[in-house]
């Protein structure tokens, strides 16, 4: 009962408010994402102009495990409105990358970067695919993009390193975790990563002097007890 009011209460809302999703958006972060999915159906019913509704059900049914024919069919509504909207193509490649196909999911993801430059989610997902296939090229390529457009965490350059090392340049990866080493010497995943690449490129004391240039902890002096 309470969770019927709550329903009307946000259909009321999204009313008055015209096509946003919002209230579908508050429903799944009070936990209720099946209420969230009735709620973004709803709005599909309520604003048959509108993208976002469709392009809401659509994640909520990947987030829920719905079949791929829903959520395909939700995609096509918000095509259909929207043709040049990235995160269509983003969601359909989610969708083709979880049926294991990458070919179709990679093509989708350049579709959603190309239309959008800027979309990190996109570019994150095709770097890890691009890198799980061994595609080392197109991994590089869209973590510089990612670095470039300001995403300059530990995490991207390290993945970068790794990407660099399996493309057989040493080289160029050695000088990304020694620009990340010097900036952040106290990130101790940092020190590990350029220790063991001097160690698999058998240079034993390189991977000591970093081991040895990482900075120790001072521990505060024992206060005398009073007892």
């Amino acid at each position: 009962m309470l969770l019927a009011r709550l329903l009307a209460l946000c259909l009321a809302a999204a009313a008055a408010r015209g096509s946003g999703v919002e209230p579908v958006l508050a429903l799944e972060q009070a936990g209720h994402d099946d209420a969230a999915l009735e709620m973004a159906e709803t709005l599909c019913r309520e604003t048959p102009g509108s993208p976002l509704p469709h392009l809401e059900a659509a994640r909520l049914g990947l987030k829920l495990g719905r079949d791929t024919a829903y959520i395909e069919k939700h995609l096509q509504a918000a095509l259909r409105l929207a043709p040049d909207n990235p995160r269509i193509r983003y969601l359909s490649a989610l969708v083709k990358e979880g049926q294991g196909d990458d070919v179709a999911a990679r093509a989708l993801y350049l579709e959603a970067v190309s239309l959008r430059s800027g979309y990190t989610e996109a570019r994150t997902r095709l770097a890890a695919m691009a890198t799980r296939n061994k595609d080392w090229a197109m991994a590089e390529t869209q973590l510089k993009a990612l670095i470039a457009q300001g995403n300059r965490s530990a995490g991207v350059r390290l993945q970068l390193a790794h990407v660099l090392e399996e493309a057989q340049r040493p080289a160029a990866a050695e000088a990304v975790l020694v620009k990340l080493h010097r900036e952040d010497r106290n990130n101790a995943s940092v020190t590990a990563a350029l220790s063991d690449f001097y160690v698999r490129h058998d240079r034993p004391n390189d991977s000591l002097a970093v081991l040895r240039a990482q900075p120790t902890k001072k521990l505060r002096p024992l206060q005398p007890s009073r007892r």
